[in-house]
């Protein structure tokens, strides 16, 4: 069980770093945008719990999408963070897209 955990756990560190560079990017991109810590947070973690449910809903075989259809929008998904609309639910919003895209 904890060889399961741990291999888990480096499969986790692996998607982010060093292959994750657009995950860090959207969560930069969040930060540079946020207005508060509050709204830092509360984008940081819709982001996290929607790329979760993707990443289920993959592991699962529910969802199945080409990468070269997923890069292109990840990467256009993290120009409009930058570019965010000024309310806090916009931004909210960009969030939760962001991470199931991502």
């Amino acid at each position: 069980m904890i060889d399961n955990l741990l291999a888990f756990i480096e499969l986790g560190f692996k998607h982010i770093l060093p292959l994750g560079l657009d995950h860090i990017l959207f969560i930069v991109a969040i930060f540079l945008n946020a207005r508060s810590w509050t709204s830092l947070v509360l984008q940081a973690t819709t982001f996290t719990v929607a790329h979760t449910l993707t990443l289920a809903l993959a592991t699962l075989g529910w969802v199945s999408v080409p990468a070269s259809v997923v890069e292109p929008i990840i990467a256009g998904s993290i120009a409009v963070v930058v570019a965010a609309p000024v309310t806090q639910e916009a931004r909210v919003t960009f969030a939760l897209r962001g991470g199931r895209i991502n």
